[in-house]
């Protein structure tokens, strides 16, 4: 399972996620429990997560 979020209310998906990805617009907080962070915001946030992980989505 992936988890992209950017809200503190993302975080529990986060550690039940085998990958979770914060959004450029997340607190630090957020991004400190994801397995990485992108830079982009929102929908370009997304896209920017699933660009990074397609070579790795066998894995996931």
């Amino acid at each position: 399972m992936i988890a992209i979020g950017d809200s503190e209310t993302d975080v529990p998906l986060f550690k039940i996620a085998k990958t979770s990805v914060a959004l450029g617009n997340a607190f630090e907080s957020v991004q400190s429990q994801a397995t990485f962070s992108v830079s982009a915001k929102s929908g370009d946030g997304l896209l920017e997560a699933l660009d990074k992980l397609a070579p790795k989505l066998s894995e996931v």
